[in-house]
């Protein structure tokens, strides 16, 4: 253990020298143990810490066990107020232990306000506001034990037994299991997609089933588990697939329909099994709706639904039960309202809604209640019922929890758990002091090159980090919304401000201070956001079924429709340029390039167009890894294999900046109730 006694992270400081941790309102007196577990966790920063370590070093080789160790480990999360989902300073490593994920700088020796003898506390957490009575301290005495019950009730609620059901190398995700009899399908990452593999019952021995080299996945069983439908793509090729079993074994998949590219959708069987129902768009960017389509004749219905905003209607579950079809809708941009659709009357009826995405859900064992992750980024499995809109927790990780399925016994769930770690990567070469062992995103250089902005999971959800190039100062920035969904990023042309263009919509951050300088509110997705000048920025949306440019002037909030010829713009220190709906690059209006050369022009919000003071970078048609440069407008250059993913990069001073996915992994797990 390290000498030094006085500590200070988040807003907290430390003595170790008598157990006492301070924030701006309060004294918590630790137990000599959970003040051991602190001071081990504050020297040992940012490192996994497994449970023996723990036991070696914090109880100095004693035989414990596991819930003595979580008790101290409870109670030091009370002190610290980490009993929320998220989990700002001590994270759990599944099949580890723990990692404290803040650094605390030392500090010079504390001064105290008058408090009671360390020795005279009880073992148990016991906070005392800064200039308190003792009558008050007498009062939270008294009513200490009921404070333990209640936080004990609330542990069991987090901790709903789960085990394994599918854990093999790589990535098993999407099961889905046939109520009748409870065979088992799920998809399977490969080297050239996905495949999906049928187990006949979860003792058994998995076997491909989907047709090859494609991606397959959504499988959904027939009511008597005699017939399995899921959606293949391969290059330009969407299509419905039909599995058959026969004799309880699975013939050669069909196609029985052809889907959109680019349309990822949920199926499900109707009540006679000759009817199925799922969710399409056209094209990634038109919304979501919710269709029948009957299997004897292949003729397409579209169900009665809510008029659909943003992403859509985008995702349907049947309940076995009941028959009627849960749906799941985007109102606003960061809002998902619940529908109930009755399939024999063909109508719809509001249910609740959440005021975050929710990307699916199924009917709970229970009819009124309904099973889905909690908001981004969904470390939690929660149940909410439909009727008191009240909601519990199923499962709590520090794994993101997705794809919630229901299992056959009529209590458990089954869910898929993810953890994947992306790399920030500058000029070619892994940059180990900015990124961490988890999802680190977006990384967007300042135009002067000097700093850089990225999103990391570190601290448990999705927050700005800046990184300042020529030191090690590394720091978050607060954006006041533990759930926002990040889409980018990017500095205005002085480097002054920065935006985030976010689910909540684009927040604009004074780069002096660090702080929220506006916030702009949004009715649907916004795109390709960038700067114009030192007070403007622009964005686009799709708006009947073409791309708009709107410019918004955050010093007098003021917005503007562009020329209606303009889909998309963009600015360097040095030119702005805009583009129109074929493509072409003006500046001053003059055409100075056809994109054609380009790939995708819109890819996961970002526009796939880069200006780096008079060079214009894109990423090249059917080659995502290579770029073109257009030097001053006039000289074509090609770099190959510079990109690794179709993920945003940025571009500052001719250095490149990308994300790469270093490792991930995906296990379907079941709930024990």
């Amino acid at each position: 253990m390290a000498k030094f006694m006085y500590w200070q992270f988040g807003n907290f400081k430390f003595d170790q020298s008598v157990n006492l941790l301070t924030s701006s309102y309060e004294e918590v007196l630790l137990e000599p143990k959970a003040a051991s577990l602190l001071a081990y966790f504050i020297n040992n920063h940012t490192r996994d810490i497994s449970r023996d370590e723990l036991i070696e070093h914090v109880w100095s080789g004693q035989i414990v066990s596991d819930n003595a160790i979580n008790r101290i480990v409870v109670r030091l999360r009370k002190a610290l107020g980490d009993e929320e989902k998220i989990k700002r300073f001590i994270v759990t490593v599944p099949k580890t232990g723990y990692r404290f994920v803040v650094q605390a700088k030392q500090i010079q020796k504390l001064e105290h306000v008058n408090r009671p003898d360390v020795k005279t506390i009880h073992p148990n957490k016991i906070t005392v506001p800064i200039g308190i009575t003792a009558i008050v301290i007498c009062f939270l005495l008294i009513g200490f034990w009921q404070i333990i019950k209640i936080s004990s009730a609330e542990l069991e609620n987090h901790n709903t037994q789960t085990s394994p059901l599918i854990r093999l190398a790589g990535q098993q995700f999407d099961a889905a299991m046939a109520n009748s009899n409870g065979q088992l399908a799920y998809s399977q990452l490969t080297e050239n997609g996905a495949e999906i593999y049928w187990v006949k019952s979860i003792d058994n021995k998995a076997e491909l089933i989907s047709a090859p080299n494609g991606w397959a996945t959504s499988a959904s069983w027939a009511n008597d588990a005699s017939q399995l439908v899921y959606v293949y793509n391969k290059d330009d090729i969407c299509q419905f697939h039909l599995v058959i079993f026969i004799g309880g074994e699975p013939q050669s998949p069909r196609p029985i329909y052809e889907c959109p590219i680019n349309s990822p959708t949920k199926l499900a069987f109707g009540k006679d099994d000759q009817q199925l129902i799922f969710v399409e768009r056209k094209n990634e960017f038109e919304p979501f709706f919710a269709y029948t389509l009957k299997l004897n004749d292949g003729s397409k219905n579209r169900l009665s639904q809510p008029l659909p905003q943003g992403k859509g209607n985008h995702f349907i579950n049947r309940s076995q039960t009941t028959g009627k079809l849960l749906l799941l809708s985007d109102t606003k941009p960061n809002e998902t309202t619940v529908y109930e659709l009755n399939l024999e009357e063909n109508t719809f009826e509001t249910k609740t809604s959440f005021e975050y995405k929710i990307d699916a859900a199924i009917w709970g064992h229970n009819p009124q209640t309904i099973v889905h992750p909690d908001k981004h980024p969904s470390y939690q499995l929660l149940e909410t019922n439909l009727e008191t809109k009240n909601s519990k927790v199923q499962i709590s990780d520090s794994r993101r929890l997705m794809e919630p399925a229901s299992f056959n016994n009529g209590r458990d769930y089954l869910f898929t758990s993810y953890l994947h770690n992306r790399d920030i990567i500058i000029d070619g070469q892994v940059k180990t002091d900015i990124n961490s062992s988890v999802m680190d995103y977006l990384p967007t250089l300042s135009r002067d090159y000097s700093q850089l902005a990225f999103i990391s999971k570190r601290s448990g959800y999705s927050k700005i980090w800046l990184k300042m190039i020529a030191s090690e100062e590394l720091f978050s920035i607060d954006t006041k919304d533990d759930g926002n969904i990040f889409y980018g990023l990017d500095w205005s042309l002085n480097n002054k401000l920065l935006v985030s263009n976010t689910s909540g919509g684009l927040v604009i951050i004074d780069m002096d201070t660090y702080e929220i300088l506006n916030t702009k509110k949004l009715s649907l997705p916004a795109y390709a956001v960038s700067w114009l000048s030192e007070v403007e920025l622009t964005y686009s949306l799709f708006e009947k079924g073409k791309w708009q440019a709107y410019s918004y002037n955050y010093s007098t909030d003021t917005t503007k429709l562009l020329d209606q010829r303009w889909a998309f713009s963009l600015a360097s220190s040095e030119q702005q340029v805009f583009v129109d709906h074929d493509m072409r690059v003006y500046h001053k209006g003059e055409e100075l390039i056809d994109i054609g050369l380009c790939g995708v022009f819109i890819s996961r919000y970002n526009l796939n167009l880069r200006l780096d003071g008079s060079n214009f970078y894109c990423r090249v048609k059917d080659k995502p890894n290579d770029l073109i440069v257009l030097n001053s407008m006039k000289t074509f250059n090609y770099i190959p294999d510079v990109l690794s993913s179709l993920h945003p990069y940025s571009v500052a001073n001719g250095v490149i900046a990308q994300s790469i996915l270093i490792d991930g992994s995906s296990d379907i797990m079941r709930t024990r109730n």
